[in-house]
C-alpha cells in the first residue's frame, strides 16, 4: 500500500503540468478501486 500511495503522489504531481497524465491518474484510480 505504501508503494501505492507514493506512486499515487507521483502521479498527481506529473498531473499538475500533463492534463493527458492527469485523465490517466482517473482512470488508473477507478480501475484500482474496481479490483
Amino acid at each position: 500500500m505504501r508503494y501505492f500511495l507514493q506512486h499515487y503522489a507521483t502521479r498527481i504531481k506529473a498531473a499538475n503540468t500533463n492534463k493527458v497524465t492527469f485523465t490517466n491518474l482517473n482512470l488508473f484510480n477507478c480501475n484500482f478501486l474496481l479490483a
